[in-house]
């Protein structure tokens, strides 16, 4: 479920959710779009990580794991109820921790990009 305690939607402004959000690239593009006013909501499989980076920037959060139907379901749901979604910007990674380049074949990737691509239908 998403985490309203930011500010409304701002009619000048879009609404972007960003997949993975709660580190690295992701973080870095939802600080980038809140500090112009944007409202961003921080996607992130570990509620706890995203909550943190989202109290940090001053983001929403919503729970999502780009591999697993129920909470891509349950992510769209809840952004629609608060609003609906301008932007996706599907930067997650499914790669867990340990993985090396040579365990990396092109249905890694391929199976996290593909999945990334539903939720824009979903959320669109």
């Amino acid at each position: 479920m998403a985490d309203r305690a930011a500010a409304p939607h701002r009619g000048d402004r879009t609404t972007a959710l960003i997949t993975g959000a709660n580190k690295g690239l992701g973080y870095e593009t939802a600080r980038r779009l809140v500090a112009v006013g944007h409202t961003v909501y921080i996607g992130s499989r570990d509620a706890g990580r995203g909550r943190r980076a989202a109290e940090q920037l001053g983001a929403r959060v919503v729970r999502l794991d780009v591999t697993d139907d129920a909470s891509v379901q349950a992510a769209a749901e809840a952004v629609a109820a608060d609003g609906g979604l301008d932007v996706l910007v599907n930067n997650a990674a499914g790669i867990e921790p340990g993985f090396t380049k040579t365990d990396l074949n092109g249905n890694t990737g391929m199976q996290t990009v593909g999945q990334g691509a539903e939720i824009i239908v979903r959320m669109a």
